[in-house]
C-alpha cells in the first residue's frame, strides 16, 4: 500500500481544524488514486526544545516523515505557508508524486486564517 504524505498549513489554526482538513486530504487523494492509501500522521504534536527555532524544528519533523512517502497531497496557495512550500519543493525535486487541490476544499477555516495573517482586506473598487 502507497503511503500518504498530507501537507497540512497549520500557522494560526486550531488542531480540529487541521485534524479535519488531514481526513478530507486524505480522502480526497484516494479518490484521485483510485486506491487506499496509508496516512503518515504529519500532525507533530511534540513541543520543540527551548534553544531552537521552533517553527524550523517543526518542519525537520515534517520532512523525516515525508522521507517515508510515495505521494504529496498539497493545498494550491502553499507558497503563503512557509513548511507547505518547503515540503511540496521537496516532494518535486525528490519524485514523490503530488496531488494539489484548492485550499477552499479542504480548509473550513480559510477565510478567518487569510484575515489573521493579513488582516481586512477592502477594495474601494467594489464599493
Amino acid at each position: 500500500m502507497k503511503k500518504l504524505f498530507v501537507s497540512v498549513p497549520m500557522k494560526e489554526r486550531k488542531e480540529e481544524e487541521i485534524r479535519k482538513s488531514i481526513v478530507k486530504m486524505h480522502k480526497i487523494a484516494e479518490a484521485i488514486m483510485g486506491e487506499k492509501l496509508e496516512l503518515i500522521d504529519s500532525y507533530i504534536e511534540h513541543k520543540p526544545p527551548q534553544d531552537c527555532k521552533s517553527r524550523i524544528w517543526y518542519l525537520s519533523k515534517s520532512v523525516e516523515k515525508l522521507a517515508t512517502a510515495d505521494v504529496l497531497i498539497c493545498i494550491k496557495d502553499r507558497f503563503e505557508w512557509n513548511g507547505c512550500y518547503i515540503e511540496s519543493e521537496i516532494a518535486h525535486r525528490y519524485g514523490i508524486q503530488t496531488i494539489i487541490v484548492d485550499e477552499e476544499w479542504v480548509m473550513d477555516d480559510i477565510d478567518e486564517i487569510r484575515k489573521k495573517m493579513y488582516g481586512e482586506i477592502s477594495c474601494s473598487c467594489m464599493e
